[in-house]
């Protein structure tokens, strides 16, 4: 009885989505795309907060130091940082190496900097014990002696979240304008099913019917669109998703993007639940609005 039941909803499903092919299509196409938006923006969301974590996590003061200063005054600046608190670390990077980072990271556009015409500075990477302290630390450091400039390490960070964060509030925006023109096509698709088969419905309530028996193909059929629309979304997204960060986008030394491995049951399971949410509204306004249940 019970694969009797799940049978003919299945079939009753597929009924309704062939006898208005074009509707359908129409309404496949645009949860695709609306669902595509959704997870570029879920993609984005989680990129921010990852990048929140890893800015917190290797928060790093770098301390210039003066191009005059030789080797007993680097040392004698490392060593007065050192007695300073709040200090866990202190690493010298010469600006040999720096450049070195430089050409690794960007590419060999930069050796033409190497050796003699190398613009960069000694510099000491420090590593500081408690984060909320750190605005204190570098004020002490920048009035130690040859100290040349000291920057908080995570102000790149900041910067570069501060973009994220605008491109997520457009993002929300598109995102609300595109859901709504889904759920308006998907409802359009569904008044068309249930007027083509008004006497029938009409009957089936006459003998009885509940109202979970007349909803159900309705929404099977709006969560198969939205959801076959979501899986092709979340493909693409993810895999364009791959390309972006593996061969086109470079971020600064410490930060690193999201996992794929990560991304992947997030997002699938984000539009997942989202086809759900808007195919059960849409059939629920759908057949609310035009099918009257005897009382």
């Amino acid at each position: 009885m019970f694969r009797y039941r799940i049978k003919k909803l299945w079939k009753e499903s597929w009924q309704n989505i062939s006898r208005h092919r074009f509707l359908s299509i129409m309404s496949w196409l645009v949860a695709a795309i609306s669902l595509l938006f959704f997870s570029l923006l879920v993609v984005l969301l989680l990129n921010i907060n990852h990048f929140s974590q890893q800015a917190k996590e290797n928060i790093q003061i770098q301390v210039f130091v003066n191009a005059t200063a030789d080797e007993p005054r680097i040392q004698a600046l490392e060593q007065g940082i050192q007695r300073l608190g709040n200090i866990t670390n202190v690493t010298f990077v010469s600006k040999d190496e720096g450049m070195k980072q430089m050409v690794e990271q960007y590419g060999s556009a930069f050796e033409m900097l190497e050796g003699d015409t190398n613009p960069l500075y000694d510099q000491l990477t420090v590593e500081v014990a408690d984060n909320s302290q750190i605005q204190a630390t570098l004020r002490q450091i920048r009035q130690l002696p040859d100290v040349f400039q000291a920057t908080y390490g995570d102000e790149a960070a900041d910067n570069l979240l501060s973009g994220l964060r605008s491109v997520q509030v457009a993002g929300f925006v598109i995102l609300a304008i595109t859901l709504l023109f889904t759920g308006l096509i998907l409802f359009a698709t569904l008044l068309m099913s249930i007027k083509t088969r008004q006497e029938e419905i009409r009957t089936r309530t006459l003998l009885g019917a509940t109202k979970g028996y007349i909803y159900r193909p309705f929404f099977l059929q709006s969560v198969l669109l939205t959801g076959l629309g979501g899986l092709v979304a979340g493909a693409i997204a993810l895999g364009g998703y791959h390309r972006f960060v593996t061969n086109w986008v470079r971020i600064p030394i410490g930060y690193n993007w999201m996992g794929f491995s990560t991304l992947v049951p997030c997002i699938i399971g984000a539009n997942i639940l989202l086809a759900v949410i808007i195919g059960g509204m849409s059939a629920s306004m759908a057949i609310r609005s035009s099918i009257k249940y005897p009382k």
